[in-house]
């Protein structure tokens, strides 16, 4: 008996919650400092560790796994740069690096004064710290003199190293390696009392202390910390020993306050502790079983323990959110500035190869491969994210602030990059497409190391980029000049960046060339071979003259990002004017068109509001006129555009001070300084043109089989400005699709069976439109297996999938669906209902065969089961009952069984037929409920020589046909013995056995096998319905409260097609389960399941509760 478990989380207090509004979640954003994607153990290092193979040592971070388990894993997250500085600015700016005054390497620049986390939570009304590393602060020597202290960007309170270099080193006071470093505790600098202050745990546990004081101070007010490590980063350090036990509010790191011994592990030996699953580790080092392992080097021990510790810090701080009582209510990030490095600053380099720290990918800090530029996240929040969850979004650092905006009721601001990913943390619709854009400078080379591609090793780096479009991304190293194309990789199916699909992905390539200048601004300070490249206009179908404006009323803190707002009115006018506003104060606007560029060049233009205003031309944020800006001033920009009609959204937002004012101007080649007249302005008009229409396609293929597609021919489209053509296609789940001509050739992957889909996008040159193609992948072989498992139709399929057949004089559809022995069967009424099997003509000649049904009849007259062949000498094929006996038929001849089947129960009949050299109908076995039939009611001998002709359930060439019901008709081309016959006719039940011949064919089979290495086992897949071979971690179940019930509602297959036993557990500590009495309330068909919803009393002082759904079988 094999088991599963189907395991789910739902933590009470959100259930609780739900009746009234949920307050603003706490918010603690934590960043590591050069950890690897695939040091955290749910991202890779598990799966090294599930391999056992001694010679690709493996690391542990339990607490985050947890994290992982608890939360919502985000493996497609990326870095805005592959180093700190530029990728923490954007981080706090909420801007990508198209857009961010810090960018490549400029430590210790000042961030730029405009909105950052610490400002827009703080005017939520969120108290809100930064603790540890900064490294943004501007020049000088103290918080007075440095320009971008934290405090002076949103910050409450700081404490940390400012100065980036000051990271390196990981015990302030007694600066082992890198010398002295400064700590600075708001004004004050303290460095001097912190005696063996290991900073992992020095940071840790200030913001302990900090959550705690703030919690005391004001129970009821939201936080926000932005807890930044400078570990493992550098010098690789050890602690001085080990994690003090326990954690929370009374254990783990405590904030002590002494000089000298300012937390509890201000003792032992500095850089002396190694944690004891490191301190002894060997591995495979030559890969020979049969030679003695070697020890670990000594730095991966101690960068194995760094991370460790960071791991242990995490569980530390939700182990004290939980003592105070808000663990509950507190989204908690994970992330990481930038992929591995081969730092240690020690005498012996780091080697990220030994624990492939960059995960499946290739490429470490300072590259734009993957490995360097994703970093994968892990989200916590139990009031507000379903736990256990993956979700392969792309996103990137500036959709933090959006997403805690939302979650903090306030609007975006207008200049952010990011979008909200609350749609996603919350597992519910809506999900705006994130931006992932890099750009990058280092004048070094990607490392060889052996585990990388060789076309990457010692790949010069210079000026890189890196966009991310759907599956794909596209990565320039060494850029000379625009004209330099994007290597374009598949990184869902092709991880390592191996095979560069640039050559076929013609479209793909444009597009991200006109993307990337469009959507960022140059800095002088980051030179870059494109800046001087003019932006490509767009080529919308049809324009007419004005442009389109919204109106919003309310008291905004900020110029907000309106396009995330519902409007109170809108329309067209002429040009922007303020004319239109529906009222004079606390109004925004937002005007939106073209703007027609008459000539190649650059062009200045010129923006002066009375309060605030924001211009962007394409994604490119051109005029910042929000944060700071002195109403009435006037604040310019350049940008070098191509001639043609450029999108553009122009902002406003006044409160009730001052006189409304707008005013918007450009000068250019041949265009004076003038305010933009209305012939400049343009807006999408009512198209003379049609725009595509597209339809979904679907397709049925046989396992490893391609096939290709006319996706277009079932669309439609009026021709202009050109024909319809396939503009682009995403990746499938399992195979490839790739565009030839019109058409698109689908290759499932090798073994693959099952269902899968990808989109494409149609185009006629102006518009586009995306239709989704879904083939199904179905299993065939010479045998046919009917089991009629339906509830509905006049076509059923084999249980392979792949082969169908066709009902024929069922008129009152579906009352011939009817209960069978195993789950449904197919009633016949003696008449004319008859089943014809498409496109198969039997099993002809002399060959072996067996027949085989379920039957349950009264009848009496001669009924045939399945036939096939032509009513003449030898040629048919007929397996019937007569007179209530089972017989086989040949023109000329007959076997008859001696024991009759039509007493109104079910029963199952077989035939089998070898030639044994003179083959005739009379050597048939005949077999009845298992048993081989000897005595027989009658027999003619006739020799077999069966032709071809359309196989029939049901009925015959003679227009005979059934009465009564039939389930599970099979046809094998060969005989089957004695003792298979018998396991058919033992099936109590073959829900099982139909899925695995649909998923798995014939092949050897283990209920525990977990193909698609999803974390669900095959057991799992058959029991909730997902594919056992397409990686899936949406969750089968949900939770709900309802007038002190909980809710839970899964997927169970339909009743009497199973021998599956589900039950529902709980657990208070994932350690001790419970099955609950339930009671269900509601069971809704949904095709081969049920969706089921039972309930069950909410357990009295229950602060929180674990529940799972447990199935076992078959």
């Amino acid at each position: 008996m094999k088991r599963l478990l189907s395991m789910f989380s739902v933590f009470l207090a959100t259930a609780l919650l739900a009746a009234g509004a949920a307050p603003k979640p706490n918010v603690i954003f934590i960043l590591c400092d050069d950890l690897g994607y695939g040091d955290i153990g749910v991202f890779y290092q598990n799966l090294r560790k599930a391999n056992n193979d001694r010679s690709e040592p493996w690391h542990f971070t339990p607490k985050l796994d947890a994290v992982a388990a608890e939360g919502l894993q985000l493996p497609h997250h990326y870095c805005p740069a592959p180093v700190c500085a530029p990728s923490r600015a954007s981080l706090l700016l909420g801007v990508h690096q198209g857009h961010a005054n810090i960018r490549d390497n400029q430590f210790d620049k000042a961030l730029e004064s405009n909105h950052t986390l610490g400002t827009v939570l703080k005017g939520a009304g969120y108290a809100t710290a930064c603790i540890g590393k900064w490294g943004l602060q501007g020049s000088g020597s103290t918080p007075t003199a440095w320009a971008a202290y934290p405090t002076k960007r949103g910050f409450d309170y700081y404490y940390g190293y400012v100065r980036h270099g000051d990271g390196h080193e990981h015990y302030p006071k007694e600066g082992t390696y890198q010398g002295a470093k400064e700590v600075w505790d708001m004004n004050t600098e303290v460095s001097a009392s912190l005696d063996k202050c290991y900073t992992a745990d020095l940071w840790t546990a200030r913001a302990k202390k900090w959550i705690v004081d703030q919690h005391a101070a004001s129970s009821s007010q939201p936080f926000f910390l932005y807890l930044a490590y400078d570990t493992p980063h550098a010098t690789c350090e050890l602690p001085t020993m080990a994690y003090p036990a326990g954690g929370g509010l009374t254990g783990g790191l405590q904030w002590q306050g002494t000089p000298g011994a300012m937390i509890n592990t201000a003792g032992g030996t500095v850089d002396g502790y190694m944690h004891p699953d490191y301190t002894g580790q060997t591995y495979d080092s030559d890969k020979n079983a049969s030679t003695a392992e070697v020890a670990w080097p000594n730095v991966m021990k101690r960068y194995a323990t760094t991370v460790r510790r960071l791991d242990d810090c995490v569980g530390d701080l939700i182990q004290t959110l939980k003592d105070l009582g808000i663990d509950n209510n507190t989204l908690i990030v994970f992330t990481t500035d930038n992929g591995v490095s081969d730092e240690s600053y020690l005498s012996t380099a780091m080697q990220p190869y030994f624990f492939n720290s960059f995960g499946p990918f290739d490429g470490i800090k300072r590259d734009c491969w993957e490995g360097g530029a994703r970093v994968g996240a892990l989200v916590r929040w139990p009031a507000g994210i379903p736990g256990n969850r993956v979700s392969n979004l792309p996103s990137q650092f500036q959709d933090w602030m959006p997403t805690f905006a939302e979650l903090a009721g306030v609007p975006v601001p207008a200049r952010v990059d990011g979008v909200s990913l609350v749609p996603t943390l919350e597992n519910i619709s809506g999900q705006k497409t994130p931006q992932v854009y890099t750009e990058y400078y280092f004048a070094g080379s990607t490392p060889s190391y052996s585990e990388f591609d060789v076309a990457k090793r010692g790949r010069a780096r210079n000026q890189m980029q890196l966009i991310r479009s759907g599956n794909y991304v596209g990565v320039r190293y060494n850029i000379q000049s625009h004209a330099d194309n994007f290597e374009i990789y598949d990184i869902v199916n092709d991880p390592k960046e191996s095979v560069n699909l640039a050559s076929t992905l013609t479209a793909l390539q444009q597009q991200m060339k006109d993307k990337v200048l469009r959507m960022r601004r140059s800095d002088s300070g980051a030179a870059r071979p494109y800046d001087s490249e003019q932006v490509p206009p767009l080529t919308p179908l049809q324009t007419t003259s004005g442009v389109e404006w919204k109106a919003y009323t309310g008291s905004f803190p900020w110029l907000p990002e309106l396009t995330n707002l519902t409007p109170v009115s809108g329309g067209t006018v002429g040009i922007p004017s303020l004319a239109i506003r529906p009222q004079d104060n606390d109004v925004a606007l937002l005007f939106t068109g073209y703007l027609n560029v008459p000539g190649d060049g650059s062009y200045t233009f010129y923006l002066n509001a009375d309060t605030r205003a924001f211009l962007r031309i394409h994604e490119a944020a051109v005029i910042d006129a929000d944060f700071g800006y002195a109403g009435g001033t006037e604040k310019s920009a350049v940008m070098n555009l191509k001639a043609g009609k450029h999108p553009f959204r122009l902002y406003y937002a006044r409160g009730s001070t001052g006189t409304p004012a707008l005013s918007l101007q450009w000068s250019g080649p041949g265009v004076t300084r003038q305010a933009i007249a209305a012939s400049a302005f343009s807006r999408d008009g009512i198209g003379v043109n049609t725009p595509p229409q597209t339809v979904d396609d679907t397709v049925l293929i046989q396992q490893d089989a391609a096939t290709t597609l006319a996706v277009l021919a079932n669309d439609s489209d009026d021709g202009q400005p050109q024909a319809l053509s396939i503009a682009s296609v995403t990746t499938p789940r399992s195979g490839t699709a790739v565009i030839s001509g019109t058409q698109i050739v689908y290759t499932p992957t090798t073994g693959f069976l099952g269902e899968d889909f990808f989109t494409y996008t149609a185009t006629d040159g102006t518009s586009s439109a995306i239709a989704t193609v879904r083939v199904t992948v179905a299993y065939a072989d010479g045998d046919y297996w009917f089991p009629f498992n339906q509830t509905s139709g006049l076509t059923t399929r084999e249980a392979g999938g792949y082969r169908a057949a066709t009902l024929t004089g069922f008129t009152v559809d579906p009352a011939q669906w009817v209960a069978g022995h195993s789950d449904k069967g197919l009633q016949f009424d003696g008449v004319d209902d008859c089943v014809g099997v498409d496109n198969f003509n039997g099993i002809t000649g002399t060959n072996a065969r067996t027949c085989s049904a379920w039957v349950k009849t009264t009848g009496t007259g001669q009924m045939p089961v399945i036939a096939w062949g032509p009513n003449s000498t030898g040629n048919k094929w007929t397996f019937l009952i007569q007179s209530g006996q089972p017989r086989i038929e040949v023109t000329g001849g007959f076997l008859q069984a001696g024991h009759a089947v039509n007493d109104g129960q079910w029963h199952h009949i077989a035939c089998t037929f070898t030639n044994d050299g003179t083959p005739n109908v009379t050597d048939t076995k005949l077999y009845i409920d298992g048993v081989l039939e000897t005595t027989f009611a009658a027999s003619g001998s006739a020799t077999v020589n069966t032709s071809g002709s359309a196989v029939k359930i049901g009925g015959d060439i003679q227009s005979r046909f059934f009465t009564g019901t039939l389930d599970d008709a099979r046809i094998h081309g060969r005989a089957l013995s004695a003792t298979e016959i018998a396991a058919q006719a033992a099936e109590t039940n073959n829900g099982a056995a139909i899925w695995q011949r649909r998923y798995f064919g014939i092949a050897s089979f283990d209920w525990n096998a977990d193909d698609d290495r999803d974390g669900r086992n095959r057991l799992f897949e058959y029991a909730f319905g997902t594919q056992p071979r397409i990686r899936d971690s949406t969750p089968v179940a949900s939770t709900s409260r309802d007038d002190g019930y909980l809710r839970i509602t899964y997927p169970r297959r339909r009743a009497g097609s199973h021998s599956l036993s589900y039950v529902v557990q709980a657990s208070a500590d994932l350690i001790d389960w419970t099955t609950l009495t339930t009671v269900e309330v509601s069971s809704v068909p949904a095709g081969d399941f049920d969706q089921v919803t039972s309930r069950t009393t909410i357990p009295a002082l229950t602060e929180r509760l674990f529940m799972r759904v447990r199935v076992t079988g078959p």
